[in-house]
């Protein structure tokens, strides 16, 4: 990084001759009524830097869109722990450090989005969750705080949006994520335009965000396997998932016969108590659709397929993983909810769904809402588990 590089940053890493996609950051003003605002921008020009409101702003740029806002309260609270934590990126990557100007500051892109999935976050939050939400969201990787900001702006990036993966992040940031967490994201598995923040020429399109093969198989860490008993299914136990008694940690699903009236159980390795209780109205639901979408990778893999009938099923650990996902986000849901998270699950891919049961696992109180929120979309509460914070 050279004296020219670095000093051609504006504002927090924005350097136009790379890309000029960039967030660009009004503070409140207070004596208008305003509140904070954050558009992103595909243009640039020169005087941009110096221009005070919005308007000028959105008429060199028809394409730029207001992205959020907030009121000075809440801004007043989360702009310092971002201020900070921008900084330590920007002299990590040998950039001068940036701050909020009141005429209006850039924001280099892929920062960008990581600040957008705070300030969503933020937007939901009541004011005393702030400092916690701030704190915690520092401790998620860039890759990760991406991979998020790129699935919320899927189909929830609008500006007053308040469910779907808006209603999630509120969640998902309430709880510390665990420090020693699987690096299921080495790269952004679905921004394909860049790998992350770095000073450096843009890469082609196409040429990243597809997790190598190493990741996308995803070993347990090491000494899983040392930790717990290596299980053997006996005889009766004739419908598998991808199990490997050699692999350790596997998981077991055990469906009743016809007509009682004990819940589907699912659990982990030896443990006797299950890690999930399904009701058989609900697995009727789900079983045909979770087995195609397994049989369809073990085919891939030149596997034997599996089934899920009257008895015990045995699925290997990254399956059972994936299967909790779904499960748990219909927990507290009714029925009704079904459909739309079936759907949902079966559009993550495998790594993405394993990386929300590792989260989850470390912090189910929050997570199992937020996982409510990111399949369900707008999930419809059992009256007698109100488990959701409404909005």
């Amino acid at each position: 990084m050279t004296d020219r590089d670095a000093s051609a940053a504006i504002g927090f890493g924005f350097q136009p001759e790379r890309s000029p996609h960039h967030f660009f950051v009004l503070p409140p003003d207070e004596a208008g009524g305003l509140p904070m605002r954050v558009f992103e921008r595909f243009e640039w020009e020169k005087g941009d830097a110096d221009t005070r409101g919005a308007a000028p702003l959105l008429e060199r740029d028809p394409r730029g869109r207001l992205r959020v806002e907030l009121p000075p309260l809440k801004w007043d609270r989360v702009s310092p722990p971002l201020v900070r934590a921008l900084n330590r990126r920007l002299r990590a990557a040998g950039l001068p450090a940036g701050r909020f100007r009141p005429c209006g500051t850039p924001v280099e892109e892929d920062l960008g989005k990581e600040m957008l999935v705070l300030l969503w976050a933020t937007d939901l939050a009541d004011p005393g969750q702030i400092d916690g939400i701030a704190a915690n969201w520092s401790l998620f990787r860039p890759e990760e705080l991406r991979w998020l900001y790129t699935m919320t702006d899927a189909a929830w990036g609008a500006l007053n949006e308040r469910r779907g993966w808006r209603a999630a992040l509120r969640e998902m940031l309430a709880a510390k994520p665990p420090a020693d967490r699987e690096s299921a994201f080495v790269s952004d598995v679905r921004d394909t335009r860049r790998g992350g923040f770095q000073p450096r020429s843009p890469v082609p399109p196409g040429s990243a965000g597809i997790l190598p093969a190493a990741v996308a198989q995803e070993r347990d860490p090491p000494g899983d396997d040392m930790r717990a008993p290596v299980e053997t299914p006996p005889p009766h136990r004739r419908q598998t998932f991808g199990f490997r008694p050699e692999e350790g940690r596997s998981f077991f699903v055990t469906v009743p016969k016809r007509g009682a009236r004990e819940p589907v159980l699912v659990r982990e390795g030896t443990e006797i108590r299950p890690v999930a209780r399904v009701p058989q109205s609900l697995w009727k639901r789900i079983a045909a659709e979770v087995a195609d979408d397994f049989n369809a990778r073990l085919r891939e893999e030149g596997r034997a397929t599996g089934s899920f009938a009257a008895g015990t099923t045995a699925l290997g650990r990254l399956f059972g993983r994936e299967l909790l996902v779904l499960l748990w986000a219909l927990e507290p849901c009714a029925a009704s909810c079904t459909p739309v998270a079936l759907r949902n699950w079966k559009a993550l891919a495998p790594a993405e769904r394993r990386w929300l049961h590792t989260m989850t696992g470390a912090n189910p109180v929050s997570w199992k809402r937020a996982l409510a929120w990111l399949l369900c979309e707008r999930p419809v509460i059992h009256q007698e588990e109100n488990l959701l914070l409404e909005i």
